[in-house]
């Protein structure tokens, strides 16, 4: 079972490593247009994953799911409604 501090602190690393991806795409094009597309397409991944959370192959890591998005990987951690207090 994960703790809130334990989500808390992914979720700031999660935002950290996207923000690191913009940036680069943002000083190699000089442009934010690549960032802006990858944005949507990681938002609608999110968004499909919070409706279905089983897609997507099993990692080796039980209740962990891996989406592939281009040359990236987004990871979905299954929780179950009663496991956060």
């Amino acid at each position: 079972m994960l703790s809130v501090e334990f989500l808390v602190m992914l979720l700031s690393f999660i935002f950290h490593d996207k923000l690191a991806i913009y940036e680069y795409w943002n000083k190699r094009n000089r442009s934010t247009l690549y960032s802006t597309k990858l944005d949507k397409i990681f938002n609608e991944a999110a968004k499909l994953l919070s409706q279905h959370p089983t897609l997507g192959p099993p990692t080796n890591y039980k209740d962990i799911r891996v989406k592939n998005l281009r040359d990236y990987q987004l990871f979905a951690i299954l929780l179950s409604k009663n496991s956060l207090p």
